[in-house]
């Protein structure tokens, strides 16, 4: 089912119960049956529109979107929204602008009318009907709209970093990634050295808050030996869990998988020390396989990180190497929980499985993958598939050609909209970016 918005644009707003930057909460009743819904007004957005949850007068959560069609309305059917007080009723329109009747809801015609809604107060004439809007943002974007969608959601994000970051463009330029795709392009050779420094990075990066390594980044040059590739791979599984792990954990810079994660790049520094002898140096192993994929960043990462490429690195998946990568000067999106959720909630890429918080059997809090039909609430986040990852990968590149930064640029700004190093705002408030 896709995902259905009733929205009104806040000057047609005064017949519906809201407030300024706030919610209220309304009966909504959909066909026979009636729900709790919520009306949402948020700045600095120009729209009032209808929560995608709702709840039955027992308690039991429902989407909005499968409301709709279940009693039979279609995306760009017409309807009209019956005010009376604090309850809002979703009535069909006939071709003919009449409110079509409970029995012959289903075998309504479709509206032959431009895509929207009407707005009407109960008492109100057919005449004074509002006209409102309907979004549908779970739908793909036709190659032909994104320009525009593109252009918009820009202006958007930018506005809310503005707010919530000032300096968030220092911020971006101060990771470091933009200046190393900008030397890429210069020609700049990086050192077997320099490149470990951003195979670690990545690891380092993997689901762990970054505002916990970047508090550690000057003393890692010491740990790792000058990121020494030799010094690495000679390292046991005991050295890594007597020392390495205990010194991240004695400065509170500690993941769920690090330790694991750690452990692994031993065999992952082991296989790049043999790619740099078998070519001279990692440099130059790196440029053999970016020709060899066509001279594609995208499906070097793919190279990298794939379980099905006979390059994978050990503990390294398509996010993880997008993130090396991007690091020594490859101008990419790291495909990550992140941008993946941003993308879904855009209405940009599709994912069919989303993450879901449950108590398993030992009483213990875990994640699990459900089907769905457009993106929960929360913090949830989608399972990707490697083409998932590759279609990620594809849309930032065609969102950031399309709005003229670079791909790291836009990747590290949406980042800074979702991590908690940054704003982290939940796919509700992503949704909301897209609406406005």
């Amino acid at each position: 089912m896709d995902s259905q918005f009733i929205a009104v644009k806040k000057q047609d707003a005064a017949g519906l119960p809201h407030v300024e930057d706030g919610t209220v909460e309304v009966n909504l009743v959909v066909g026979d049956d009636r729900y709790v819904g919520k009306i949402i007004t948020t700045r600095p957005q120009t729209i009032v529109y209808v929560s995608s949850d709702v709840r039955t007068l027992s308690g039991k959560k429902e989407r909005f979107a499968a409301l709709l069609a279940g009693n039979g309305f279609r995306r760009n059917d017409e309807v009209l929204l019956e005010v009376d007080g604090n309850t809002v009723r979703v009535l069909p329109v006939s071709e003919s602008g009449d409110v079509v009747p409970a029995k012959g809801r289903q075998s309504a015609a479709r509206s032959r009318q431009p895509p929207g809604f009407k707005l009407s107060s109960k008492d109100s004439a057919p005449s004074s009907r509002t006209p409102v809007t309907t979004f549908d943002i779970s739908t793909l974007k036709t190659p032909e709209d994104r320009p525009e969608f593109y252009a918009r959601l820009w202006t958007t994000i930018r506005n809310h970093l503005n707010t919530g970051i000032p300096n968030w463009q220092e911020k971006i330029i101060g990771f470091g990634q933009v200046a190393a795709a900008e030397n890429r392009e210069k020609g700049k050779q990086r050192t077997d050295n320099e490149i470990f420094e951003g195979f670690v990075k990545a690891i380092l990066s993997s689901n762990n808050d970054w505002a916990k390594i970047e508090r550690v980044l000057p003393e890692l040059q010491s740990l790792f030996h000058n990121f020494e590739l030799t010094y690495y791979a000679s390292l046991t599984d005991s050295d890594v869990l007597n020392k390495i792990h205990p010194w991240f954990k004695e400065r509170s810079a500690d993941s769920q998988n690090l330790k694991q994660d750690l452990v692994r790049l031993i065999q992952s520094s082991k296989q790049l020390l043999i790619y740099s002898k078998d070519h001279g140096g990692l440099d130059n192993f790196i440029t053999a396989l970016l020709k060899a994929n066509g001279l594609d960043p995208k499906l070097l990462a793919l190279e990298l990180g794939s379980n099905t490429s006979k390059h994978k690195l050990r503990g390294m998946g398509i996010a993880l190497a997008a993130e090396a990568l991007r690091n020594i000067g490859f101008d990419i999106a790291k495909p990550d929980r992140h941008i993946n959720r941003a993308m879904g909630c855009f209405g940009l890429v599709r994912f069919g499985r989303w993450s879901e918080s449950y108590i398993n059997l030992k009483g213990k809090k875990a994640t699990r993958f459900i089907e769905v039909d457009e993106p929960p609430g929360g913090y949830s986040y989608p399972e990707a598939t490697e083409e998932n990852s590759i279609e990620v990968m594809k849309t930032m590149e065609d969102f950031a050609k399309s709005i003229k930064v670079r791909p790291v640029f836009l990747d590290n700004a949406i980042w800074l909209l979702c991590a908690k190093s940054g704003l982290y705002t939940s796919n509700e408030g992503l949704r909301r970016l897209a609406l406005l």
